[in-house]
C-alpha cells in the first residue's frame, strides 16, 4: 500500500492526471458513470501481444491469488479487448489498461489518467519499443500499478459512502468511541459494550461485519503480530458468538494471518492483520478479515477497527475490498 518517489529510477512513471470532460452551460461534468464491475480490468492488447511473454506478465501480476481468500479469487477479473475493437462501450469501462507497442518510443512511459470517457474512470497508457522494452516497464512498476488500481477501487466506495452515511452510527462511534468511520445506510449496531462495538449487514445469504474495540496502551509488544491476534481473539471471542450456543469466532492461524506496517494515509501509523477467522465450538463458519491497528496518543487507548465477511460459496473479494474501504477510513479526531 505504499508508494515511493520515482527519482532515481530508470523507467519513470508519469502521474499526469487528465480531465477532459465535457461541460454544460451549468458547469455540469456530461462524461457517463463508469461501467462493468468492481475489479474488472480492461486491457487493450492486440492477441498477438498477448500470446508472447507481455500475457504471461500480465496474468502472473493480475491473477495472483487476492491475499487470504479461502477460495481462488484473482486479483483483478482482466478482459482483454484487441485495439481495433476499442470502443465506445469498452471506452466506459473503469479501469483500462492501454499497451502500445511502437519503435517512435524511445523512452518507456505509463501515464496515467483520470475520466477520460466516464467518471470515476482510471486509464492507464503504457508506452514501449519493443516486447523487452515494454516487460521492462511492467516489472519495475507493477507494484505501483496495482497500487494505483486497489487505491481507485477503495476510493470508489469511499465517495459512494460518504453520500449515504448512516448518521445515527456516526454519532454513536463519535460520542462514545471517540473516532469516524465511513458506514453507509445498511448497517446496524448488532452488538455494543463500553470497549467494543459490532456493526453489521446481512445481505442475503452473506454478512458483512465491522468490529472496533479499543483497550489502554501499557505494553510495549502491543504492535506486534501475536499480540493483535490474542486481543482480537480475547474481544471476537467475547462478543462476536456463533450460531450455537457456546460457540465464538476465533483466527484461523494455520493459514497466517499476515501482518504489516506502514502509514494510514502517509500520517497515522498502523499494524495490519489480514487473515482468516472461524466459528470454535460451533457450526462450521469462517471467511476472510482485514484490521488496522493503532494509538489513540491522547486517550492512550489502542483502538483496532476489523471489517470481516461471511458468504458461504460465494466469491469473496468485492465483499472484502466494502469492508476494507470502511476499515480504512478510520479516522481519530
Amino acid at each position: 500500500m505504499k508508494t515511493s518517489g520515482l527519482i532515481g529510477f530508470p523507467v519513470i512513471l508519469l502521474l499526469v492526471l487528465v480531465n477532459f470532460a465535457c461541460t454544460s452551460g451549468d458547469n455540469q461534468p456530461l462524461l457517463p458513470t463508469i461501467s462493468g464491475m468492481p475489479g474488472d480490468l480492461i486491457i487493450v492488447i492486440n492477441k498477438a501481444e498477448l500470446d508472447t511473454r507481455i500475457g504471461d506478465e500480465f496474468r502472473r501480476v493480475f491473477e495472483e491469488p487476492y491475499q487470504v481468500l479461502p477460495q481462488y479469487e484473482p486479483v483483478f477479473d482482466v478482459i482483454q479487448v484487441p485495439h481495433n475493437a476499442f470502443g465506445n462501450v469498452m471506452k466506459s469501462q473503469r479501469n483500462i489498461i492501454i499497451v502500445d507497442l511502437s519503435p517512435k518510443y524511445q523512452e518507456s512511459k505509463i501515464i496515467v489518467q483520470k475520466d477520460i470517457w466516464a467518471k470515476p474512470q482510471l486509464v492507464l497508457n503504457m508506452n514501449a519499443r519493443d516486447d523487452d522494452a515494454f516487460i521492462r516497464l511492467f516489472k519495475d512498476n507493477e507494484k505501483r500499478i496495482i497500487n494505483l488500481l486497489e487505491n481507485i477501487e477503495r476510493q470508489r466506495l469511499m465517495d459512494t459512502y460518504k453520500k449515504n452515511l448512516d448518521g445515527k452510527i456516526l454519532e454513536t462511534l463519535k460520542h462514545k468511541y471517540h473516532l469516524s468511520l465511513l458506514i453507509p445506510k445498511g448497517y446496524q449496531i448488532k452488538q455494543e459494550a463500553d470497549d467494543f462495538v459490532w456493526i453489521g449487514q446481512d445481505v442475503s445469504t452473506s454478512i458483512l461485519g465491522v468490529l472496533v474495540y479499543q483497550y489502554e496502551y501499557s505494553d510495549t509488544n502491543t504492535f506486534t503480530k501475536e499480540y493483535l491476534i490474542k486481543m482480537r481473539n480475547r474481544y471476537a471471542g467475547k462478543y462476536v458468538p456463533g450460531e450455537i450456543e457456546g460457540s465464538y469466532m476465533i483466527t484461523e492461524q494455520e493459514y497466517g494471518p499476515f501482518f504489516s506496517q506502514y502509514k494510514l494515509r502517509g500520517e497515522r501509523y498502523v499494524a495490519e492483520l489480514r487473515g482468516l477467522w472461524k466459528m470454535e465450538k460451533g457450526i462450521s463458519m469462517g471467511g476472510p478479515f482485514v484490521s488496522i491497528t493503532t494509538l489513540d496518543e491522547k486517550r492512550n487507548k489502542i483502538v483496532t477497527a476489523e471489517g470481516f465477511v461471511f458468504a458461504a460459496g460465494q466469491k469473496k473479494r468485492n465483499y472484502l475490498r466494502q469492508v476494507e474501504a470502511i476499515v480504512l477510513s478510520l479516522e481519530i479526531p
